[in-house]
């Protein structure tokens, strides 16, 4: 069956990350324990703010995103194969930031939302979302596969 709308009724709540308390630990705290447990560490790195809360994105908005970042990935590699092949690619392209996939991801984040502030919290939001959307959905898990590079840019090319 498909995945509801909300991740909250597809996951039980006692396996979300806890919510963030005002007393609780600061922003860098937290994304230095998400760097630390291995949550998708280069891209958690990319953003150094950080909102106050975090927010439960639904299936149908993570799906949304999944789509138009891998849409906009495909638009990226398919010019610096037509570069290449006339032999017109910048030399040190893939050393450049965005190569990766993480960085890529936050960087069309970036540019797609604009204020630090907003890209922060929907690059913490995004996190915390498909690391619960993974355990019950192959769409989260491939993401998530892409997101922490145990699939390569060879990979994504199928995607």
């Amino acid at each position: 069956t498909p995945p509801s709308e909300d991740i909250a009724s597809d996951i039980p709540e006692a396996q979300w990350p806890a919510k963030a308390k005002k007393s609780g630990p600061s922003w860098e705290e937290r994304r230095d324990a998400d760097q630390e447990n291995g949550l998708f560490p280069r891209f958690a790195a990319c953003f150094a703010g950080g909102p106050a809360k975090r927010k439960r994105r639904t299936v149908a908005q993570l799906y949304g995103w999944f789509d138009e970042i891998y849409d906009a990935r495909f638009m990226r590699d398919s010019q610096m194969i037509r570069l290449e092949a006339i032999g017109q690619a910048p030399p040190d392209a893939e050393s450049r930031f965005g190569a990766a996939f993480p960085e890529f991801v936050f960087d069309f984040l970036s540019k797609k939302y604009g204020l630090k502030k907003l890209v922060d919290q929907t690059c913490s939001d995004l996190i915390h979302s498909i690391a619960a959307l993974r355990r019950n959905d192959v769409h989260g898990e491939i993401f998530a596969k892409f997101l922490e590079e145990s699939y390569d840019g060879a990979d994504l090319l199928f995607f």
